[in-house]
């Protein structure tokens, strides 16, 4: 059996609970959620650099290169302030449901 949801804590636990071993995977429009957060933020005055980038996001995430897409997260957005948290905050989802994505 496979779950597809969000990134939410109750839906695991309810998961988990009702189907023990069920197979759990983050739905790909949560997971890219977080890297566009951070593209947004960091490239937004790019528009055509902020899609190539996200792109490629999404090529490693659908390839299942989570590790990927977290390092391209926290390197785009290191040590630029506000963008650097957001960064922090999308790299840090993505590396807790990592198990859960890709």
């Amino acid at each position: 059996m496979i779950i597809l949801g969000d990134g939410a804590v109750w839906i695991w636990n309810i998961a988990e609970e009702c189907f023990p071993g069920a197979i759990q995977i983050v739905d790909l429009y949560h997971a890219c959620e977080y890297y566009w957060k951070t593209a947004k933020a960091v490239l937004g005055n790019n528009p055509k650099k902020m899609k190539q980038w996200a792109e490629k996001r999404r090529k490693q995430l659908t390839a299942g290169n989570v590790n990927g897409v977290i390092e391209a997260i926290r390197k785009l957005s290191t040590g630029r302030g506000h963008e650097e948290q957001i960064g922090d905050e999308s790299g840090g989802y993505v590396q807790k449901k990592k198990g859960r994505v890709g």
